[in-house]
């Protein structure tokens, strides 16, 4: 069974999608995420739905989310149509950048049924000659390039009607042969009983669950009005019934930008399908913001993560450093925007490298120190790692047991006589040593040098320096 509306109810749509009277309806000014922001307000730029091609329509609004939200590269920029206004206030616009909206006649005169009588090859003609321009039209196009556009003259009102098998073929071939992907690059995930009914609560639970992973559905329902695809992208919670509702797209006008399907009298799910991009973020600067100096207009264009505009509620023009991380030295990295903007921040504390940025951490055991014993003390690194150490104390004059170490202020306390002379000892040209208990007795002279670590000891017994 084609996806397509009974032509009565198809008609219906049309006249209110195309007419100058309808208008945005959903009543949200708020919204916590921009895939929702996105679809609600996506009331002008899509596909006209003349001949039955809610598929396509469908498919367009899919991947030109994705591209605006993703990656710039999924749509060439001859298919995009952006979104222009007067100030940062995205949402006030009411205008998700999109595609073309594909009207191909004058629809003025409501008593000329002209387009709707079209042959299906002349409305053909009309796609092909847009498909340059108009990606619901492209589409149109690759699946008539399968055999699914339907010339015959007693199916024009259905001739651009889809199957889910052909809605699948179309957007692989688009992905691997417009988009220029390769077939690592995504993958198409789906849930088909196109052909069992009875199967529509899986369908419903299979759309719910990738919604609420943050994927928009390509949707297909069907009800007494024919059947239909539209693309699913919201849910909601209803305690009293303790069920969800699915919120979908319909692919006609703004007024039907954000109603569950059963509110428009489809009660069956039959096929759910996700796209799944292996890709980078892409800056699409799809949003448009002109303003006029001196009788002169100067539009700057944004991505939808630019923090110089607002496209949901979390988005208030305020730079929030926790997107990514990249390395810039030994003690600090890039702390990333989501709109790409950066600051340089220490690395975060961690035992082997930076928590944030990956960056490995060479400890530095001079944080600070704690005495454990007459001979030793704890060292500590910044990032809460510590070792022991030897005590180290300066030469001075008197016994070493009246000495502090240099380190911890500790007193050191050796607790027996020494017996061996210092040339018996790992001992410096200047005449620094280590005692058998590991503390290190330096001279004035020796100190600068221990302390950048360029110090050497000469081992007597084994005739070394280290």
């Amino acid at each position: 069974m084609l996806d397509v509306l009974n032509v009565e109810d198809h008609d219906t749509y049309l006249e209110e999608a195309l007419s100058e009277s309808t208008s945005y309806s959903s009543g949200a000014v708020t919204y916590d995420d921009f895939m929702t922001a996105y679809f609600d307000n996506l009331t002008y730029n899509i596909g006209v739905n003349y001949k039955g091609s809610c598929g396509y329509v469908a498919m367009a609004m899919l991947l030109s989310y994705y591209d605006t939200y993703l990656n710039d590269n999924i749509i060439p920029e001859q298919y995009d149509i952006v979104s222009n206004g007067n100030d940062s206030d995205i949402i006030s616009h009411r205008n998700s950048p999109g595609v073309l909206r594909d009207i191909v006649v004058n629809i003025d005169d409501t008593t000329d049924n002209t387009l709707r009588k079209m042959s299906a090859t002349d409305y053909y003609s009309h796609i092909d000659g847009l498909s340059n321009a108009s990606l619901h039209a492209k589409l149109i196009t690759i699946g008539a390039s399968h055999g699914y556009y339907n010339f015959s003259a007693s199916s024009a009102q259905y001739s651009a009607g889809t199957y889910f098998s052909s809605r699948y073929v179309v957007l692989n071939d688009y992905l691997l042969n417009v988009a220029q992907m390769n077939s690592t690059d995504y993958e198409l995930s789906y849930l088909n009983y196109e052909s069992d009914s009875s199967k529509s609560d899986s369908v419903k639970q299979f759309a719910l669950q990738r919604i609420m992973e943050g994927k928009p559905v390509l949707l297909s329902i069907y009800g007494a009005k024919g059947g239909h695809v539209v693309v699913a992208y919201d849910y909601e919670y209803d305690e009293d019934t303790s069920s969800y509702s699915i919120y979908c797209h319909m692919g006609w006008g703004a007024n039907k930008t954000h109603v569950t399907p059963e509110s428009e009298g489809f009660t069956v799910y039959r096929t759910a399908l996700t796209l799944d991009l292996d890709t980078e973020h892409s800056h699409s600067n799809n949003y448009g913001i002109t303003t006029i100096i001196n009788n002169v207009p100067n539009t700057e264009y944004y991505c939808y993560d630019n923090c110089n505009i607002i496209t949901y509620i979390n988005k208030r023009g305020e730079h929030n450093y926790t997107n990514s991380y990249d390395p810039y030295s030994t003690t600090q990295h890039k702390a990333y925007c989501e709109c790409g903007e950066y600051i340089l921040e220490e690395h975060s504390s961690s035992i082997d490298a930076c928590t944030l940025c990956g960056e490995p951490h060479t400890h530095d055991y001079s944080d600070h120190y704690s005495r454990v014993s007459g001979s030793q003390h704890r060292s500590y690194c910044a990032c809460g790692a510590s070792k022991l150490s030897a005590h180290v104390t300066s030469s001075g004059s008197g016994v070493l047991n009246n000495r502090v170490c240099i380190f911890c202020l500790a007193t050191v306390e050796e607790g027996f006589s020494i017996i061996l002379s210092t040339s018996q000892l790992p001992h410096t040209e200047n005449g620094s040593y280590i005692l058998p208990s590991g503390i290190i007795v330096l001279m004035d002279e020796d100190i600068e040098a221990y302390m950048n670590g360029t110090l050497e000891f000469i081992y007597p017994n084994e005739d070394e320096v280290a």
